[in-house]
């Protein structure tokens, strides 16, 4: 009985760990394809679920170990790359917030503002 119990013990933690490591590879899985895909502005829950082949409640549970929601996650990683880009790139602002997926520029300038405390024409007039 001893060994069943020991067994069964050894079974749910291989258990366990089986599914952290899915867990993580699902998790890296889901980041990629959304670093891939920031410049769709289509890019929601329903279609990254449908295309790393996840549940949509899944997709979400993901997230829920994470410093933020998916939402949030694809926001800042919008907003990030559109940092880097007009710090590098010469097209215009609206250019590049409708490269990175954002398809209003009021909108994306206010999120600008709001995560980097400066709009994004301060940041250019700053980098020349």
């Amino acid at each position: 009985v001893y060994l069943l119990i020991m067994t069964l013990q050894q079974q749910s933690k291989n258990n366990l760990q089986t599914n952290v490591d899915r867990t993580k590879e699902q998790l890296t899985k889901v980041k990629q394809f959304i670093q891939k895909n920031l410049h769709h502005g289509e890019l929601n829950p329903r279609a990254i679920a449908s295309s790393v082949g996840v549940g949509l409640r899944h997709l979400h549970s993901l997230f829920e170990t994470e410093e933020f929601t998916l939402s949030k996650y694809i926001k800042i990683q919008r907003l990030d790359m559109a940092k880097r880009l007009l710090s590098t790139s010469v097209n215009s602002i609206t250019q590049i917030a409708f490269h990175v997926g954002f398809n209003d520029i009021s909108h994306f300038n206010r999120c600008f503002k709001e995560r980097f405390n400066i709009t994004p024409s301060e940041l250019r007039k700053r980098k020349n």
